[in-house]
């Protein structure tokens, strides 16, 4: 990890004391993570302020979908309020892709593939559009660890609580980081 940068909208900048309460609510954060900047968003409970230590849930988006579109729909902002969770919502990025409703034949010419946020689960590479050769394939494990790494050094959570959700492509991530990231 380079670098911890605040949101646009002025979010602590991931400087502060891990010994002192942080008051409940959403922030943003960018990390540089392979030379390029990463998001997501963390939602700290109501009862933070009051707790020493929480557990941490990981909440992966599905394919085209966004990090805000989960934060805002998914329910996990009122989950974490009623159980006591910090709950985190990554983004993934954008690259161009063959749909995944398709069966991709050996030709793909007549296939046309379009820009989507995706997890790089164990399946992203054969659905990656063959007409755009120079795509760079971040490591969102690598993301994963440099987000947990962060967390650990802002906030005061429980260690030994991580756990990670994901809906359909996010899902799927989950499943790779289960094999690849079972240590944190």
């Amino acid at each position: 990890v380079n670098s911890v940068e605040p949101s646009p909208a002025g979010q602590p900048t991931g400087t502060s004391d891990v010994n002192r309460p942080a008051p409940a609510g959403k922030r943003s954060y960018h990390l540089d993570v392979d030379g390029i900047s990463r998001e997501f968003i963390v939602y700290l409970p109501k009862r933070f302020a009051d707790a020493s230590t929480l557990p941490v849930v990981f909440v992966f988006h599905g394919g085209n979908e966004t990090a805000e579109d989960k934060y805002r729909r998914s329910g996990w902002v009122e989950k974490a309020n009623e159980e006591g969770v910090v709950v985190i919502f990554p983004q993934s990025l954008k690259y161009h892709i063959f749909p995944e409703e398709e069966v991709l034949p050996e030709d793909t010419s007549q296939i046309e593939g379009k820009y989507e946020t995706r997890w790089s689960n164990y399946e992203f590479e054969a659905r990656l559009d063959s007409a755009y050769p120079d795509q760079t394939i971040y490591d969102d494990v690598a993301f994963v660890r440099a987000v947990t790494d962060f967390i650990h050094g802002e906030y005061s959570v429980d260690t030994e609580h991580f756990y990670a959700t994901g809906f359909s492509n996010g899902g799927s991530f989950t499943g790779r980081l289960m094999v690849e990231a079972s240590d944190v």
